[in-house]
């Protein structure tokens, strides 16, 4: 997972991402990496229009 964040960073690259939130349900997002540090990714969510700090495990 981590090259495919790299490889988002670099290119400018959408990601589609499903997986499941903090209340158990299923969640959809279309995401930009804009930087990753330690163990987290943050990315520009296109649903938000916002960034977001997603953890990488």
């Amino acid at each position: 997972m981590e090259a495919l964040f790299q490889c988002s960073k670099r290119k400018k690259m959408k990601l589609h991402l499903i997986y499941i939130n903090h209340n158990g349900q299923l969640s959809q997002r279309v995401v930009r990496v804009v930087d990753i540090q330690d163990e987290h990714v943050t990315a520009y969510c296109y649903k938000r229009k916002t960034g977001e700090n997603v953890p990488e495990k």
